[in-house]
């Protein structure tokens, strides 16, 4: 799985990061410290999960949670923040959950669980492309009938 943790405050970032790696230790993990950081990041790689801070001293972390929904429209977009006000907007924004520094490490295991069985039912999903979230057909179980043109 790969994720990206993107905040302006290292010692978040690298807490963060150890307690992702301790539930999913196969993880990439790649981080940035700024919006700008970020927005190169997902202009260079796909990730299945963004943790991402709501106050950066560059952006606001909800302009950034936008253009990476539109970047990346299959990415659970969880917000990792002190700041619990934003929460609401988080959601209206279409972001899949949310997490209050300090993290609590069985609310990050819960949050990442949820993530893994999202990523599982969409990767479940034929998509027109690469970029759109508009899925053309489930790959559950896919019957064939084939006709042998003895139609009576």
């Amino acid at each position: 799985m790969k994720i990206a943790v993107i905040d302006d405050e290292r010692p978040a970032r690298k807490e963060l990061i150890h307690q992702i790696l301790s539930f999913l230790p196969e993880s990439e993990i790649m981080e940035g410290d700024s919006g700008n950081a970020a927005l190169e990041l997902f202009g260079h790689h796909y990730f299945d999960i963004l943790f991402l801070d709501i106050s950066l001293n560059d952006m606001d972390g909800t302009t950034l949670a936008a253009a990476a929904r539109r970047m990346m429209p299959h990415a659970q977009i969880i917000f990792a923040t002190a700041f619990s006000q934003y929460a609401v907007q988080a959601f209206e924004l279409g972001v899949n959950n949310y997490i209050l520094k300090p993290f609590d490490p069985e609310r990050l295991r819960c949050i990442l669980e949820k993530c893994r069985q999202d990523l599982d039912h969409s990767l479940k999903m034929i998509y027109a492309s690469q970029h759109t979230s508009f899925p053309l057909m489930s790959t559950e179980p896919l019957y064939c009938l084939i006709s042998d043109r003895s139609y009576t």
